[in-house]
């Protein structure tokens, strides 16, 4: 992958971002705290929560991009690259497929990479189990960013898990732990499929900076960070 980092959004992306979350940020009153933690320059690791309605990690980006100029380039579910037309579009918004080489290459060019460690499973997660991290199982990230030599920052939108009531389900557990197929009962803005009207506030934590890559200890290095990332994750969930 090739000039990863200057990717750039084109008019008709622009536009679209304009037209789809235009709407969407004013009847959320999306806002973002915290934008200053965000380096200027250089690669960075940012580490979403993933909600069900997903969006909110869009409008984020999008805000990101206004008020810094850099444009957020995400690893994405390999289903979406196998699907016509939104495979085009993901790629036009700067969405790569999900693997550890993309990543590498986006981050090592001095760009800007979005991942939701937690990634579609944690979208699924049924209401009794809202604003929890699941990524204790997840150290990819981690050692992403610690092979790569990037600060990790990270981004919570703990509301988000309010704009639908995920059903548990046994269908919706078999059809994704067996073929990666996402088959919620949800439940949005008074039983129909709309989000319910709930104020997203998205929140930037401190960046944390990886300690000089050393392959023979890599897995301690990657536990010491791990740790105080989900913690602060999980602190970060909770404010509104």
């Amino acid at each position: 992958m090739k000039n990863a980092a200057k990717h750039e959004l084109t008019p008709r992306v622009k536009a679209t971002f304009e037209t789809l979350f235009g709407p969407l940020a004013r009847y959320h009153q999306h806002s973002v705290v915290g934008m200053e933690n965000i380096p200027a320059t250089g690669g960075v690791l940012l580490a979403f929560s993933h909600s069900f309605a997903t969006y909110d990690g869009f409008l984020t980006g999008y805000e990101i991009y206004k008020s810094t100029g850099r444009v957020p380039m995400a690893l994405g579910d390999n289903l979406i690259f196998k699907t016509p037309i939104l495979r085009e579009m993901a790629w036009d918004l700067g969405i790569r497929p999900g693997n550890h080489e993309n990543g590498q290459a986006i981050l090592q060019d001095g760009g800007m990479l979005l991942l939701a460690p937690g990634g579609m499973k944690e979208s699924l997660r049924p209401r009794e189990q809202r604003y929890r991290v699941e990524w204790e199982r997840r150290r990819g990230f981690v050692k992403l960013a610690l092979r790569s030599q990037v600060p990790i920052v990270l981004v919570a939108c703990g509301a988000a898990d309010d704009l639908y009531s995920v059903r548990q389900s046994r269908l919706t557990s078999f059809a994704y732990e067996r073929f990666r197929v996402p088959l919620p009962v949800i439940f949005g803005r008074r039983g129909t499929p709309l989000p319910k009207k709930i104020t997203l506030r998205a929140f930037v934590s401190e960046p944390f900076y990886p300690p000089v890559h050393d392959p023979e200890n890599e897995a301690s290095q990657v536990e010491s960070l791990h740790g105080p990332i989900v913690e602060r994750m999980q602190e970060l969930m909770k404010l509104r």
